[in-house]
């Protein structure tokens, strides 16, 4: 599916929502899940992207370098800027790898 249908089958689903949100259920919830969907399908659409990048024409990332630390990141990662480049740019980890604490 193109991104024009994805768009108009978006503003259609919309505007259904408001139309039977009206008189079956709380709208907000509904809303509410349907924003957290359509923002992990964003992330989905990117990952993607990036992992066939030689269909896509994304930067993606193709190489590392240095010490890896405790979970297994690399000091520096190579970025390159399209499919089919001859060069890349190298990115260095300025801080070290934090998780929320549960």
């Amino acid at each position: 599916m193109n991104t024009d249908a994805e768009n108009s089958l978006a503003v259609e689903a919309h505007k259904e929502l408001d139309q039977c949100c009206q008189t079956l259920c709380h709208k907000a919830p509904v809303e509410e899940h349907i924003k957290k969907l359509e923002e992990e399908n964003l992330k989905l659409k990117t990952m993607i992207r990036h992992a066939i990048a030689d269909r896509t024409g994304v930067y993606f990332i193709c190489g590392d370098a240095g010490p890896k630390d405790d979970v297994g990141l690399p000091n520096k990662v190579l970025i390159c800027p399209a499919y089919g480049s001859d060069g890349f740019a190298i990115y260095t980890k300025t801080s070290e790898y934090s998780a929320p604490g549960y």
